[in-house]
């Protein structure tokens, strides 16, 4: 009676056909315990002119949120850091950083705010505004000095 042969030991030109676990990714064990690093920015102006558009075809609460955590999101990555051993003249660049980018978050929400006219005349702004500040925070950017 004829069988096939299975090897025990594949040879080397065999391991290409080999798929790997779908529970690792480049030899690292994944794990549903530990989320996905968003990756950075490269095009701030696209993302948000992008999202904008989102916001102004779809205007909803839920929507708003939503866009108000990817806008925070950024704001993150773009905030000035300093360490305790900085300084004084990176202590001074950094006041001066945090400066514009309490600036830049104001800017955030007044563009939020603007893509979602028909949103504010449901709802109403206070509303809107609350709902971006919990979107904000959400993601972790601290909304007052």
């Amino acid at each position: 009676m004829a069988g096939i042969k299975v090897s025990r030991n594949p040879s080397p030109s065999h391991s290409a056909d080999i798929k790997r676990s779908p529970s690792v990714f480049d030899g690292q064990p994944l794990s549903v315990d530990t989320p996905a690093k968003p990756s950075p920015t490269h095009n701030f102006q696209a993302r948000i002119d992008n999202i904008r558009a989102q916001l102004t075809a779809l205007q909803t609460g839920d929507f708003l949120f939503w866009c108000g955590c990817r806008f925070g999101e950024m704001l993150i990555e773009q905030a000035p850091t300093l360490t305790n051993s900085a300084s004084p003249f990176a202590r001074a660049t950094f006041a001066h950083d945090l400066k514009g980018h309490l600036r830049r978050i104001e800017t955030y929400k007044g563009l939020l705010e603007e893509a979602c006219p028909q949103l504010i005349n449901q709802i109403g702004i206070a509303e809107v505004r609350r709902t971006i500040n919990n979107a904000f925070k959400k993601v972790g950017v601290e909304t007052e000095a």
